[in-house]
């Protein structure tokens, strides 16, 4: 029982989903979320729950060991996070400058922006190329079309952005972790520089890492670069992230000042 982005309406989906369903088997399930409400909903239902033990001590199959409890049937297979592949970069001897920031495209398992589910769906079918929505394939549809679509998810305020880091690619790989929450990981080796000081030009600024507290005193206008920080516990200051307040039109940027990063698997 794990949820994929196919929608912003995540638990609406699952809900869905778990109600036409005859058997429910929990892979992955955190503590007091969507995925533990909804089996033991399921077992209140009466249906055929599932539950794969633990494999080890970690938050993420906190709802497993509470789905035990609560008496579920046990299916023991062996579960194997994946481990990032060793790679080389394409451009070991050419890297740009460290005055380049990035942004770094991931997978997805929902339609382009501004493709409907069926055009998503029947491209899936017909195997067209790109349809499996790669990294690499957002990376080529960003070339292709000259823009990097915004995105409001897990932005405060619902504010859509372009995000940037002005981590090298080699720093930013070495912080590379599988999210299990989000099913992926949090980077991946396809991306596409711009020089420092174009992307200022362009409206593209560093993000402000605050405490909650101070998010008021943010001026409207640059509310958009607001990042929660609270370390030790919150602290993505790391990352180095700049933004920029929607789509960002590459058409305004020489291809000459445009740096793209892949690696080879």
């Amino acid at each position: 029982m794990k949820s994929g982005p196919l929608s912003a309406e995540g638990p609406l989906r699952d809900k869905k989903i778990l109600n036409e369903v005859d058997t429910v088997v929990a892979v992955s399930v955190r503590d007091n979320g969507n995925m533990l409400e909804l089996g033991l909903k399921a077992i209140a239902d009466k249906k055929e729950v599932f539950v794969i033990p633990p494999p080890d001590n970690s938050k993420y199959f906190e709802g497993n060991r509470k789905l035990l409890k609560a008496g579920i049937k046990t299916l023991n297979i062996e579960i194997q996070l994946p481990e990032p592949k060793k790679s080389k970069p394409i451009f070991a001897e050419n890297s740009p400058s460290s005055d380049y920031i990035w942004h770094f495209t991931k997978r997805s398992t929902c339609p382009w922006p501004g493709q409907s589910l069926d055009e998503y769906f029947e491209s899936l079918i017909d195997n067209e190329p790109g349809s499996s929505h790669s990294a690499l394939d957002a990376l080529n549809r960003i070339l292709q079309e000259k823009c990097i679509r915004a995105s409001k998810k897990l932005i405060k305020g619902k504010y859509p952005v372009v995000c940037f880091t002005a981590c090298s690619p080699k720093k930013l790989m070495g912080m590379k972790q599988y999210r299990a929450a989000l099913l992926r990981w949090n980077y991946e080796p396809f991306g596409i520089g711009i020089p420092i000081e174009i992307a200022k030009s362009v409206g593209i600024k560093p993000v402000k890492y605050l405490p909650p507290e101070q998010y008021s005193g943010i001026k409207p206008e640059e509310r958009f670069l607001y990042q929660k920080h609270l370390p030790p516990e919150i602290d993505y200051s790391a990352e180095q992230e700049w933004r920029h307040l929607g789509d960002l039109n590459l058409s305004n940027i020489s291809n000459k000042d445009i740096f793209t990063y892949c690696e080879n698997f």
